[in-house]
């Protein structure tokens, strides 16, 4: 584990405090602003000087705004981050990203109402009522310009297709290099409109600046819009300019960020292969990167679905360059040879990681990877490996011999200093940065010349990068005081590639990393650190390659003498162990055309047949297009904000006017809108807060007290309320902050978020908004019960304020806690669930099974609605469910009680707690059909897939997926220990039941083997047979709307049957929730469905049952689904229905074979104990102490 951090608490809780301060600052500037128009108001000649200062202070806090943008995006958004600054961008320090752009709106609404009030009072002042309209128009462009900023940053996110360099696609516009500007500009349109108006400069100037400040926001939407154009032509002509260009295999990466060096290591060694090749990445930051880079074609499928318009007849073959999550997507297409190169070959975890189990080949440099596996407890297929080499060291060099003499003879000796990067978890922390400045001291004192080249992930902290600058300043410090030639920065880490370096250096001092395998190919001696707490033994033990290393302890002890051995010229004691270890990690192989070892096995998996079985494997994450609701839901959130910003910019001009009534109708419709988004919440999960527009309120009804009759006090009164709307934005954030998300674990209690969030905004718009009736009464006592107010919202604001600081402290404090208080709980056992659909039932099919296992678990989710699900499945059990977002939050639930992880679905994340070797990692799923979810080739990558039969093991035969037959444990099927068997043959049955289960289209057109548009037609039939019907509906196909207009009309048809006939029908409500799967069986004594788990499950009733068989032939079908032989296919156009219910529900002539596939699908076991295999299986893997450790 790593150690629990200092740092996190002070930052979060210094955030907190920095951004309250200087919320309230500006807005504090804002409200000085505003007192000035306010105080103001019906003056022309001694208010000058007020005006005037209004607008300094206005033009401060709009400054101090934009000061606040961002000026590079974060690291880990790679879909801001690809919007690189233009050269005018880069001129003011603005790297890349969005800027301002959709960033503190309630400030800047806020901004422009200071604006109009002190330009609108000048104008009245000077009765230019012309002026007056204009700037309260140009007012209300401002307001709608930021307004529309979230939905240009959506626009700006959405996935586009990215193709060049394919033949007959059109170019793709760049980029924008100025999607930083709207918000930049914006502040200074604010500025200029009130500084202009207050000047008295005519209406129509701060309105043409309104103008020209929301033009680059207009520009951003039409360049995009134009882009997306090209984009959805691109999409539109892929398939075809693909089959076009005929590449025999693309090079894959999943990563978001640009890892391009993963990509170019290979592309030299690719091409030589002479195939043709596209590169495929997932997002377009890495597309942009790596075009920059080659000549080659390079696609981007952002989405899922997007792969299957790259795959082409002449597609065969796909090589990985990493082992990211986002694999799995083109896993899937199983006509293709998938092969892992990786991008480097060390003792790392990162090179024994088990998702190597789910590609079909694994190239190996040498013996010491393949064996690598098995001595860490991944079990991986021997046939999947392939011992290529390592192509790119055929450039490293073996010691000169002139150098060699030229050091004997006093040349001083260069030294290659490569450290590796910390890694995203504690496995991977092998890193000797920490000690790179004592390294190179170190170093100098030998008068050596120093090469060093950290590894580029290690500017990604900014901790390891102030060590990097320091480790460089050195450098220079010393080459400027001495003779020695010093090679750093961008001389070692641009000019000179990494075999550059090592052919620069007479020895290497790095880490675990494989700089160091690499380097065995010069034969030149090397040293490495070892990890904190390690003991050389053990270190040897831990890396092999250190074998033929000097070692040098972490903490430096052993520094001077490893120099020692390192720098001696002649007589290296580690030189013959090199050449026996050099051939173990890159292979035997001659010198001479070493890389054609790599360049032919590329060709063979060109050559490989595909399979003769190709379908596409589904995943369990829901990835789909963007839904209408969605769509719909941006759009009710951007009306709400630009009618009320509007409405408001409205009540303050008749405010100014004095207009009350006006005032008092366009302040209410602002009201009811800002009160309502917060109280429905039907906009969103976060509706949008309004906070400019209720500033805007907040000064509208200042100005209408400060320019109507005596008493003007209440006026500056409300001002201050602009301070208290602008800390919510603060307290939303400590309220927000998730810190830990969990239930059952005494000592995670964080204080739950405000249970009432909309009274802070309600209050404030209330208050504003009862100012314009207390105005119009025009009596004093209304006008003390808004000073009384507005002294209960700012004291409201402060406890907040406080509570949600406090609320914070808690969250962090619990987040340093899990690893203690998890350790204490003691789990035995984890159920993972990494998706971000299904967790009911797939986590609730198992539940029970869980439970009876009598030993201490704990649910880990990574997504908020299914922890919430997933809480509400649990509840009144003191199950321990668990949210952990991130990675490295991940790791800290892995404490030593634990033992095994199960899996219940193919989500793309499962692969995040995969890598913890601790654990042995077993699949379950939530089924057992014949769709290819269920012979997915990425479950090779578990340490046990529990099969509820031999069928189970079989179908991944079948359909050429290689896993280890230790893999495979046959532990029945739980679930149909409650499913009553017949009692009596179908002939016998009066009026039978028949229960109708369609699956779910599924996320990918072409694997949809769902028979519901032929629904109705089926329920028809069975009505014309006087059958009763038990509708159940697979619960996914409610996300689509054709599929739910389908169940609908189905469940009138059954309705109106009722009605007719008095049969009671089941459907919706009745057959999907208060009945389960199992009763839907027991309750049926027939079934029709089409290729999904309820077939092997429904063996267990011993009942008839038919398959729809959709998208194939009959014959097709038996031979995909053996089950089905054990059922009555069904044609797709229902053409042979009747003959097929005449047999379903009468003759009954495959009872016999229903039994013998029973057997086959669900294992031995009868119904009441089907239970006990997984009970069993699940104990047994408790008592082991690992993944090497299990029983077969």
């Amino acid at each position: 584990m790593l150690p629990a951090e200092a740092g996190p608490q002070p930052t979060a809780l210094r955030r907190f405090a920095g951004g309250l301060v200087a919320d309230l600052a500006i807005a504090v500037l804002l409200a000085l602003g505003g007192l000035a128009g306010v105080a103001m108001l019906g003056s022309a000649g001694p208010a000058r000087a007020a005006r005037w200062l209004g607008v300094v202070a206005l033009a401060v806090a709009a400054a101090a705004t934009a000061a606040r943008f961002p000026r590079a995006a974060d690291q880990d958004d790679p879909r801001e981050s690809v919007y690189r600054s233009a050269a005018a961008g880069r001129r003011l320090w603005i790297v890349n990203g969005f800027g301002g752009l959709g960033r503190f709106p309630g400030l800047r609404t806020a901004a422009v109402g200071v604006a109009v009030l002190l330009g609108a009072g000048r104008y009245l002042a000077t009765d230019d009522r012309a002026g007056f309209v204009l700037v309260t128009i140009a007012a209300a462009g401002l307001v709608l310009t930021i307004a529309a900023e979230p939905f240009v940053v959506r626009l700006l996110r959405l996935p586009a297709p990215y193709a060049v360099r394919l033949p007959g696609l059109p170019v793709l516009p760049a980029r924008i290099g100025y999607a930083w500007l709207p918000a930049h500009l914006g502040q200074v349109a604010t500025i200029a409109v009130g500084a202009t108006a207050v000047a008295g400069a005519p209406g129509w100037v701060p309105l043409a600046l309104a103008v020209l400040g929301a033009v680059p926001s207009a520009a951003v939407i039409l360049k995009v819009r134009s882009r997306r154009q090209v984009a959805a032509r691109i999409r539109t002509r892929l398939p075809g300019a693909m089959a076009g260009y005929a590449p025999e295999f693309v090079l894959y990466t999943a990563r978001p960020d640009d890892a391009s060096y993963q990509l170019t290591m290979w592309l030299p060694y690719l091409r030589r292969a002479g195939r043709p090749f596209v590169i495929v990445t997932r997002d377009e930051l890495p597309s942009e990167a790596i075009a920059a880079l080659t000549d080659l074609p390079v696609v981007c499928c952002r989405a899922v679905a997007d792969l299957d318009l790259i795959m082409t007849e002449s597609l065969r073959a796909a090589f990985y360059v990493n082992a990211s999550s986002g694999n799995g997507a083109l896993i899937r297409y199983h006509q293709l040879t998938h092969v892992y190169l990786g991008h480097g070959d060390s003792d790392k975890p990162p090179s024994y990681n088990p998702t190597h189990a789910m590609y079909d080949r694994i190239f190996t440099a040498g013996p010491a990877a393949n064996r690598r596996y098995g001595e860490h407890g991944v079990l991986i297929d021997p046939a999947k490996f392939r011992i290529v080499g390592r192509p790119q060291v055929e450039v490293i060099r073996p010691a000169d011999p002139d150098r060699l003499a030229a050091r004997v003879a006093g040349a001083r000796p260069v030294i290659l200093y490569a450290p590796t990067w910390k890694g995203h978890v504690s496995e991977t922390a092998l890193s000797s940065l920490d000690r790179a400045e004592a390294i190179v001291a170190a170093l100098l004192d030998r008068d050596a010349e120093v090469i060093f080249r950290p590894h580029p992930f290690s500017y990604d902290d900014p901790g390891e990068t102030e060590i990097i600058e320091r480790v460089k300043q050195r450098l220079a410090a010393d080459r400027q005081s001495s003779s020695r030639q010093h090679c750093y920065g961008p001389a070692a880490e641009t000019d000179l590639d990494a075999f550059g370096c090592m052919n620069a250096a007479d020895v290497l001092i790095s880490d675990v990393s494989s700089v160091v395998s690499d380097f065995l190919q010069s034969g030149k001696p090397y040293a490495m650190v070892a990890p904190p707490e390690l003991a050389s033994d053990r270190f040897v033990v831990d890396y092999p390659v250190a074998r033929a290393g000097y070692l040098i302890d972490h903490e430096l002890t052993t520094l001077e003498a490893v120099l020692d051995d390192l720098l001696v010229i002649t007589g290296d004691r580690l030189a013959t162990g090199r050449t026996r270890v050099r051939a173990d990690y890159l292979g035997d192989f001659a010198v001479g055309g070493y890389a054609e070892h790599f360049t032919a096995a590329v060709r063979e998996a060109c050559d490989t047949p595909a399979p003769r079985i190709a379908e596409v494997a589904e995943s369990d994450d829901g990835s789909t297009a963007v839904s209408r609701d969605t769509v719909r839901r941006n759009l009710d959130s951007l009306a709400r904000a630009m009618s009320t910003g509007v409405a408001a910019v409205v009540a303050l001009a008749a405010g100014v006017d004095h207009a009350v009534l006006l005032g008092a109708v366009a302040a209410t419709i602002a009201a009811l809108v800002a009160v309502l988004t917060p109280l429905t919440r039907r906009v969103a999960a976060d509706p949008p807060p309004l906070d400019g527009a209720r500033m805007i309120m907040a000064l509208a009804a200042a100005a209408a007290a400060a320019s109507g009759a005596p008493p003007h006090w209440l006026g500056p009164v409300l001002l201050p309320m602009i301070i208290g709307i602008a800390a919510e934005t603060t307290i939303r954030s400590g309220w927000s902050y998730p810190g830990v998300i969990a239930t059952g674990l005494a000592g995670l209690e964080v204080p739950a978020s405000s249970r009432r969030p909309w009274l802070l905004p309600v209050t404030a718009a209330v208050t504003s908004w009862l100012a314009w009736p207390a105005m119009i009464i025009g009596a004093t006592w209304p006008m003390l019960v808004i000073a009384a107010l507005i002294l209960a919202v700012l004291i409201m604001v402060a406890v907040a304020t406080a509570r949600a600081r406090t609320r914070l402290a808690a969250a962090l404090s619990a987040e340093r806690a899990v690893p203690a208080v998890l350790a204490e709980f003691a789990p035995q056992f984890c159920v993972y669930f990494g998706s971000g659909i299904g967790a009911a039932y797939q986590v609730g099919m198992w539940l029970e099974y869980f439970r009876r296992l009598d030993r201490r678990f704990v649910i880990i989710t990574r997504a908020l609605p299914m922890q919430a699900e997933i809480v509400r499945l649990t509840r009144g059990t003191g199950i321990p469910v668990l949210f952990r977002p991130t990675l490295r939050s991940l790791e800290e639930v892995v404490v030593p009680s634990m033992r095994l992880a199960y899996y219940v679905n193919n989500a793309v994340r499962n692969t995040h707690l995969i890598e913890r070797r601790e654990l042995i990692h077993v699949w379950l799923n939530h089924g057992d059909s014949e769709k290819p979810a269920c012979y997915n080739p990425v479950h090779a990558i578990y340490d046990k897939i529990f099969t509820a039969g031999q069928a189970g093991i079989d179908r991944y035969a079948r359909h050429g997926v290689t896993i280890p037959a230790a893999k495979f444990v046959i532990v029945g099927r739980p679930q149909t220990e409650t499913i009553i068997p017949a009692s009596a043959p179908i002939g016998s049955v009066q009026r039978p039941t028949v229960l109708y289960a369609p699956t779910w289209q599924g996320p990918y057109a072409d694997s949809r083997v769902y028979s519901l548009p032929v629904g109705l037609q089926l329920v028809d039939a069975l009505l014309e047979r006087g059958a009763r019907v038990i509708f159940r509906a697979h619960p996914f196909n409610y996300r689509f709307a054709a599929d739910r207009r389908m169940i609908t009309e189905i469940g009138a048809r059954l309705a109106a049957d009722r009605a007719r006939t008095g049969t009671d029908h089941l459907w919706g409500e009745q057959a999907e929730n208060r009945l389960s799967v199992e009763d839907c069986f027991n309750a049926s004594d027939a079934m029709i469905c089409d290729v999904s788990a309820v077939i092997s499950d429904y063996l267990a009733a011993a009942k008839p049952f038919a398959v729809v068989a959709v998208g194939r032939t009959e014959a097709e079908l038996i031979a995909e689904a053996p089950a089905a032989a054990a059922g009555y296919p069904v044609a797709e156009d229902l053409s042979d229905l009747p003959e097929v219910l005449g047999r379903l529900l009468g003759t009954d002539p495959k009872a016999a074979e229903r039994d013998r596939m029973r057997r086959y699908y669900l294992g031995e076991l009868p119904n009441d104990r089907a239970a006990e295999g997984f009970l069993r299986a699940s104990a047994g893997l408790l008592e082991t102490t690992g993944p090497g450790d299990t029983p077969v």
